[in-house]
């Protein structure tokens, strides 16, 4: 839907569904984002090849799209989540990563993504809700298997 402010820009709200096909659609610049930032914000990062920063990253951002275009499917959701296992167990190979640096990792992509929608547009309630409760799911999930990986190494 397409909103016309009183000087007369005209600002587009987005379902979540639309904001799946935005990021499916912009998946490698959301990717290219990520791997710039990361590299420059992310110490652990800067020593890792692209490859293996990118890890899940493409995936993840699939699952993603796929719960908000489904409007909040648990299915889609549960996917996104064992996708943030296997990432954090990347990550725990890695000695150098830290929990504060994986969190930035995630902010990173947030950003990102925001970054592409620009400042004419905004989420709808139920939009901005369900791409909270992936971000924070996820990020959760990659947290608490990245540390119970370190402790047990």
């Amino acid at each position: 839907m397409e909103l016309l402010s009183t000087d007369g820009e005209t600002f587009e709200t987005l379902g979540a569904p639309k904001l799946g096909e935005v990021i499916d659609r912009d998946r490698v610049q959301i990717i290219g984002g990520f791997l710039g930032l990361a590299k420059r914000e992310v110490p652990a990062a800067s020593h890792e090849t692209l490859q293996r920063l990118k890890d899940h990253l493409p995936e993840v951002l699939q699952q993603m799209a796929a719960y908000l275009r489904s409007n909040g499917s648990e299915i889609e959701m549960d996917r996104a989540v064992a996708l943030a296992k296997s990432h954090a167990q990347v990550r725990c190979e890695n000695p150098e990563y830290t929990e504060e640096q994986i969190r930035r990792e995630f902010a990173i992509v947030r950003e990102t993504i925001f970054g592409l929608l620009g400042r004419r547009c905004f989420l709808e309630k139920d939009a901005a809700r369900q791409f909270s409760d992936i971000c924070e799911a996820t990020l959760a999930e990659t947290v608490a298997t990245f540390v119970r990986c370190r402790v047990h190494h």
